[in-house]
């Protein structure tokens, strides 16, 4: 969670390696699934070091490399 009252998912699609993202706020409920992209070979790690920021961390499936992506409002 990025702050109060908010909870975020991520999974990886049917496909295995598409990321999707859909989120819980008190006031509205649960979002849809938006899809986020990517290219993965591993589920997604996610972690919140701050106030309207999240991290996800995944394997890459093209090289194995570990890929990084935040979002901030």
């Amino acid at each position: 969670s990025w702050g109060p009252g908010r909870l975020d998912v991520f999974a990886l699609g049917a496909d295995g390696k598409t990321m999707f993202h859909k989120w819980f706020t008190s006031a509205e409920g649960w979002s849809e699934w938006e899809q986020r992209g990517g290219n993965y070979s591993s589920g997604p790690g996610v972690t919140s070091w701050g106030y309207n920021r999240l991290d996800v961390v995944g394997r890459a499936a093209s090289d194995g490399s570990v890929k990084h992506e935040f979002w901030q409002p």
